[in-house]
């Protein structure tokens, strides 16, 4: 368990996200971070804000360093301060601002767990499937943001999805881009006072806030405007934003995980995706195969849909179902065993024009 202690809400957000794989509570102050402290049975690490220079912070420490519980102090201090808190422990740990992520990553990164790959929710045991899964494991557990691409109805999304929970808990804050334009943008993304614009009944978060800390899905980013991107610049590289009608500086810092079914390097040449947009969002990027390159999946993908929609039969003609290309990926083929089941075919023989959705085509 590590405690976290900083009045800095700028500060406390950036934590959140840095140790978002870790057990942790933040606090404000001493008192309440000691109440919980005292509290507990099992060994525990504590954290600080510089800010905490303070004879305040050297009583805590020296409290703290006699419960023979505590595993390590770490004090997060700036370039020009020696970090002294007043304690002579000789094990407390001193973390530069100016490197947190990765002094962070360092002094904590044994702690760190990375879900299996049966929690990724991907099925297939085809290689394609396979690297797929490595690529999630470890793009995943840095932290980086990330631009997926593939086919329309790939499972872009699943991976989106998968990549999120290996770093944090709960809902990934997830926004279609091709609603997200014109003078809408400002107000969806980063919130608006109360008197920003006429109808501005009451002050509402954005995006922005909801994924604080957490990570924001930015879906079919090709159809995101040019001018949007720009606007979106600073925020993805620092996480400041300002409310549409506020003056003050908020800060969210979150992963960026952006989906195309566009070819990237088309977007670009398009000047459809601005480069310096571009930069910020690839830290890593991952594409998705379609499922015509890993056709020895669909046997399991088939199995897989029939027990989640409580189908109390088999589709027996699994075949048919490899020779066909599947122009619409997995998506075409959970759809068409939905249509089999329904229509009562699938201890039948298959027939293409049984497998293929001519609305789809």
């Amino acid at each position: 368990m590590l405690f976290v202690i900083s009045q800095n809400r700028h500060v406390r957000a950036r934590l959140k996200w840095l140790l978002s794989m870790h057990e942790c509570s933040f606090f404000a102050s001493f008192s309440c971070a000691y109440e919980q402290i005292k509290a507990r049975r099992d060994h525990f690490s504590v954290l600080i804000d510089e800010q905490f220079r303070s004879g305040d912070a050297a009583s805590f420490c020296l409290d703290c360093s006699r419960l023979e519980t505590l595993d390590s102090l770490f004090l997060v201090a700036g370039e020009q301060t020696g970090g002294d808190t007043g304690c002579t422990r000789s094990d407390i740990r001193i973390i530069r601002r100016e490197n947190m992520d990765r002094e962070l990553a360092l002094l904590l990164g044994g702690s760190q767990t990375v879900p299996s790959s049966d929690d990724f929710g991907l099925t297939g045991s085809s290689q394609q499937i396979k690297d797929l899964r490595a690529q999630i494991s470890l793009i995943g557990s840095a932290g980086c943001n990330v631009i997926i691409d593939g086919e329309s109805g790939s499972g872009k999304e699943a991976v989106a999805s998968a990549l999120h929970k290996v770093r944090s808990k709960g809902d990934a804050v997830a926004v279609n881009c091709a609603l997200l334009s014109g003078p809408l943008f400002e107000s969806k993304m980063f919130g608006h006072s109360d008197s920003a614009y006429s109808g501005a009944q009451r002050a509402e978060a954005g995006y922005a806030d909801a994924a604080c800390g957490s990570t924001m899905i930015l879906d079919e980013v090709e159809d995101l405007d040019p001018l949007v991107q720009a606007m979106m610049l600073r925020f993805i590289e620092t996480g400041e934003y300002r409310r549409l009608g506020e003056k003050d500086l908020r800060y969210a810092k979150c992963r960026f995980i952006a989906i195309t079914n566009v070819d990237v390097q088309e977007l670009i040449r398009q000047n459809r995706l601005r480069k310096d947009f571009y930069m910020r969002i690839a830290g890593a990027k991952i594409h998705v195969p379609p499922l015509r390159q890993h056709k020895e999946d669909i046997e399991e993908l088939v199995r897989k849909r029939e027990r989640d929609k409580g189908f109390a039969s088999e589709i027996k003609d699994i075949e048919a179902l490899m020779k066909y290309d599947w122009p619409g990926n997995v998506r075409e083929l959970f759809n068409c065993v939905d249509r089999l089941h329904m229509l009562q075919r699938e201890d039948t023989s298959l027939a293409p024009e049984d497998i293929r959705d001519e609305d789809f085509l």
